[in-house]
């Protein structure tokens, strides 16, 4: 499942779907029950930043919930360095 896909289902931009993700913005009341509904989780719970499975949510594709966040990619190491500042 990626951003498109919410995006799609709730007839807006990724864009916009990005910035609920991050915390930049919150979805309009009516996204955040599309988007509750779509994923199958429990619409009071989305809005307090929680996951919580509705009963017929038995089938959740192969998805896995992430608690810690990965280390940032510091990005490639053999760079040369050419000056200070």
């Amino acid at each position: 499942l990626v951003m498109r896909h919410i995006a799609e289902h709730n007839d807006t931009d990724v864009a916009a779907v990005g910035n609920w993700e991050t915390g930049r913005n919150l979805p309009k009341t009516e996204n955040l029950l599309k988007t509750a509904a779509f994923l199958r989780v429990d619409p009071v719970a989305l809005g307090k930043g929680e996951v919580v499975f509705l009963d017929d949510a038995d089938n959740v594709a192969d998805a896995e919930i992430v608690t810690d966040a990965a280390p940032l990619p510091a990005g490639p190491m053999d760079i040369e360095l050419l000056g200070a500042a």
